[in-house]
């Protein structure tokens, strides 16, 4: 015979371990995104991807950036690190 305050504090026990093991298995199987919370949508503007097509912030085309050549500090170190050029 269990008294009155033991009995309460099964029960809310036994609420609380069912409402997490709910909540931890819904997050498991992701029945957030099944329902639809937390989901976004992307509006993708693949036109601007296009380099021939002007950028929407200065109306330019996209141009490719100069190379950077390391050939002559190459040249420079190798002998400092005992390679030789080739």
């Amino acid at each position: 015979m269990r008294s009155r305050l033991v009995r309460i504090q099964l029960i809310a026990l036994v609420v609380v371990t069912v409402a997490g093991i709910v909540f931890v298995g819904g997050k498991y199987v992701r029945i957030d995104n099944l329902l639809g919370f937390g989901q976004y949508r992307v509006h993708a503007r693949i036109v601007f991807a296009d380099p021939e097509t002007p950028q929407p912030w200065d109306g330019k085309p996209k141009v490719d950036p100069d190379k950077l050549n390391l050939n002559p500090i190459a040249s420079q170190l190798a002998p400092l690190v005992g390679a030789s050029p080739r």
